[in-house]
């Protein structure tokens, strides 16, 4: 079946976002990613919730030899949208903080 998926960036700053539940019928994805420079690890979490606000699934990861945190995000956005696929979520409002890797994905 056909997925519909709306990547909708997210800026970060330094006013505290509030969040906001996605359509009735949407599952909002939010994903992020934290980096060790050093170490070359990078840790990445998914959280999905529904309409109401419930968390109806959600996930970390753990990726070693990463080069940068732009790849750090990258691969949040990916577990994000691989862990949807396989949750069975169709209609999906997906939010990063990670402009330029959200961009990639819409292309």
């Amino acid at each position: 079946s056909q997925s519909n998926v709306n990547l909708s960036p997210v800026i970060g700053s330094a006013i505290k976002e509030i969040w906001r539940p996605p359509d009735i019928r949407i599952i909002k994805i939010n994903f992020d990613a934290s980096f060790i420079q050093d170490k070359g690890l990078a840790t990445t979490a998914v959280l999905a919730r529904n309409y109401k606000g419930d968390v109806v699934g959600a996930k970390t990861y753990l990726f070693k030899d990463v080069a940068d945190s732009f790849v750090a995000e990258a691969r949040a956005c990916e577990r994000a949208l691989v862990f949807a696929h396989k949750m069975g979520f169709q209609r999906l409002a997906v939010e990063g903080d990670a402009l330029s890797v959200i961009k990639k994905y819409q292309k």
